[in-house]
C-alpha cells in the first residue's frame, strides 16, 4: 500500500487523498465505532469500504430507525458481526479511521434512502482510499478469512515422509470467478461494480491476502504479482476511463455479459445494482439516454442479446420491457452473438418512448415501447416441443433450407409461461443484422422473435440466429452472403411496436 501511495502515479491521479466522505460513515475510535452523518474530513483523511456477502439472514445488526441511536452513540467494535469487526481492525492498523459498510450506512427500512445510496454508489467506491473484500465469507459473521475445514488440510501419505494437500485455487478474475463455493463474494451482482470502480482492493481469502490497484497486483505467495500496462498513467481520470472504454458500445456489452451471470437476492435490484457503472458510462455518453439496461443511441446493437445457460422466466411484476436483458430472471446470463453487427439497411428505429422513474443512472422506466422497421419473417410453433432451439420453424415458403438454417433461442421456458404458445401459432421475426462489420467474417444474421399481444403490439420471446447450412458451409463467404442478402431483400418490410 505504501508503494502504491508513494510511487504509483496513475493511482495518485485517479484517487487523490482529499476526497469527500459519504453521507454516512463509521468513525473508528478504538474500541468503539460511531455512526456519523455529513462528517467533514480533515486534511489527508480518507475512508475504506467493505465488500462482503450478507448471507441468507443478513447481518445481525443493520441501520434502521430502531438501531440508529445506538449506532450514533457508538458500538464496541467487538460487538459487530465478525466480518465488520475484522474490517474495522484492519482499517485501524492501516491508519484509516473511517469505514463505510452498506448495512450500517444505508437505512435498511427506508426505501428512499436506499435508492439515494444506490444512485450515488459510483462515488462511494470510486472515492474510497481502499476497499476491503471478504472473498470467501458467505455471511457477515464468517470473518475476512473463514476456514474451509479439511478441504485444504495438509495430510501425511501413508508409509512415507511426504505431506500433500489440495492445491489452493488461483486468484479468480474479478468478473469471472470459477467456483461459487470458494469465491461467493464475486458471484454477488452488487459486488461487480464495487470491484470495477474501487481504486485499490485488498482481497482477504481463506488462502492468502491479495492486493490490486490500477497499477499492480501483489499476493502473499507471489503468483498473482503483476504490473499493468502504462504504469505512468494518464494525466486525468477521465482519460483513464475513456481509455478503458474507448468503444463504449462494446464495453457495455462486456459489462452486461459478465454482470448478467451473477446472483441477486432480490430481482428488483437487477438495474440498481448496475447503476454505479451506468453512472460512469453516462460521463462518456453525454447525449445518450440509459433505458432499462440499454442505451438509446446504440439501441439496435444493445437489444441483440441471446440467453445462455439455464433459462428461467421473465421477472414477475416488472416494468422492464421485454426487449431488455434485465427483464429476465435466469441462471447463466446472456451473450451478445454479434460484436460490431452489420445492421440491415432497411432497419430503422421509428420511435422509442418511455417514462423515466427516479435517477437516470438506475435505468428504471415504465411504459417503455420501441417501434422498429425492418424485414419480417413468419415462424410457427413446432409441434414436437415448445421450448429449446427447435421450438419454432420458418413458415415462409420461399425459404431454402439448403442454403441457410435458422436457430431460435427462446428467452425463457415458454411452456411455463402464463399463456404458452399453441400449435401452429404464428410468430414474427424482425431481422436486425445480416452479419458483422468484421471484414474477415460477415456471414450470418440475427433477429428478434416476437409474439403479438394486441393489434400491432408485440413482446420479445426470443432470438433468431442465421447460419449457413452445415453441408453448404464449404462455399465461399461472398456466395453465402449474396444468398442471405437476396433472401432478406425479398422479405416484406414492416413496423412493429415492442413492449
Amino acid at each position: 500500500m505504501e508503494d502504491c501511495v508513494q510511487n504509483h502515479r496513475k493511482c495518485k491521479v485517479l484517487n487523490p487523498r482529499n476526497s469527500t466522505l459519504p453521507k454516512r460513515i463509521l468513525q473508528l475510535r478504538a474500541p468503539r465505532a460511531f455512526l456519523k452523518e455529513h462528517l467533514q474530513p480533515r486534511p489527508e483523511e480518507n475512508y475504506a469500504c467493505l465488500s462482503h456477502c450478507w448471507g441468507p439472514q443478513g447481518p445481525t445488526i443493520k441501520l434502521t430507525r430502531n438501531t440508529e441511536e445506538t449506532l450514533h452513540r457508538g458500538m464496541p467494535i467487538d460487538d459487530l458481526p465478525n466480518t465488520f469487526a475484522e474490517a474495522a481492525r484492519v482499517c485501524l492498523k492501516l491508519g484509516i479511521t473511517n469505514l463505510w459498510i452498506d448495512a450500517l450506512c444505508i437505512r435498511q427500512d427506508d426505501v428512499d434512502d436506499w435508492r439515494e445510496a444506490a444512485a450515488t454508489m459510483a462515488g462511494i467506491y470510486e472515492n474510497a482510499f481502499v476497499t476491503i473484500a471478504a472473498l470467501c465469507g458467505k455471511g457477515s459473521n464468517d470473518g475476512l478469512r473463514p476456514s474451509f475445514g479439511d478441504r485444504f488440510k495438509i495430510k501425511k501419505l501413508r508409509d512415507t515422509d511426504l505431506y500433500v494437500r489440495q492445491a489452493y485455487l488461483e486468484f479468480p478474475s474479478r468478473v469471472n470467478p470459477d467456483d461459487t463455493s470458494v469465491w461467493p463474494l464475486l458471484w454477488r451482482a452488487w459486488v461487480f461494480q464495487e470491484m470495477w470502480l474501487s481504486p485499490r482492493v485488498i482481497y482477504f481469502s481463506a488462502f492468502q491476502v491479495t492486493w490490486q490497484c490500477h497499477t499492480a497486483s501483489r499476493s502473499q505467495d507471489g503468483f498473482c504479482d503483476t504490473g499493468f500496462a502504462n504504469e505512468e498513467g494518464p494525466e486525468d481520470p477521465e482519460r483513464f476511463w475513456l481509455g478503458q472504454w474507448k468503444d463504449p458500445v462494446a464495453a457495455w456489452h462486456i459489462v452486461v455479459d459478465n454482470y448478467s451471470k451473477l446472483n441477486l437476492t432480490y430481482e428488483s435490484d437487477r438495474l440498481p445494482a448496475l447503476a454505479a457503472l451506468a453512472d460512469k458510462m453516462l460521463q462518456f455518453r453525454k447525449s445518450d439516454a440509459y433505458i432499462a439496461g440499454v442505451w438509446r443511441n446504440s439501441l439496435l446493437s444493445d437489444i441483440g442479446w441471446v440467453t445462455s445457460g439455464y433459462r428461467k422466466h421473465r421477472t414477475p411484476n416488472s416494468r422492464i420491457p421485454t426487449w431488455s436483458w434485465a427483464s429476465l430472471t435466469l441462471v447463466g446470463g446472456i451473450r451478445y452473438s454479434f460484436q460490431n453487427p452489420h445492421i440491415i439497411s432497411s432497419v430503422k428505429v421509428v420511435d422509442c418512448s418511455y417514462t423515466a422513474i427516479g435517477p437516470v443512472n438506475t435505468g428504471r422506466v415504465h411504459d417503455a415501447t420501441i417501434t422498429l422497421r425492418g424485414p419480417l419473417l413468419n415462424f410457427v410453433a413446432n409441434a414436437v416441443r415448445l421450448y429449446g432451439e427447435d421450438a419454432f420453424r420458418v413458415a415462409d415458403s420461399h425459404f431454402d433450407p439448403n442454403k441457410f438454417a435458422f436457430m431460435t433461442s427462446p428467452d425463457c421456458d415458454l411452456v411455463d409461461a402464463e399463456s404458452p404458445p399453441v400449435f401452429n401459432e404464428i410468430f414474427k421475426a424482425l431481422l436486425l443484422y445480416d452479419g458483422t462489420d468484421d471484414k474477415e467474417w460477415r456471414v450470418g444474421g440475427f433477429g428478434l422473435l416476437l409474439r403479438e399481444i394486441s393489434d400491432g403490439e408485440y413482446i420479445r420471446i426470443g432470438a433468431v440466429e442465421i447460419f449457413p447450412t452445415p453441408h453448404r458451409s464449404g462455399l465461399q463467404d461472398h456466395i453465402s452472403q449474396e444468398w442471405l442478402d437476396n433472401f432478406i431483400a425479398d422479405l416484406p418490410v414492416g413496423e412493429v411496436s415492442i413492449v
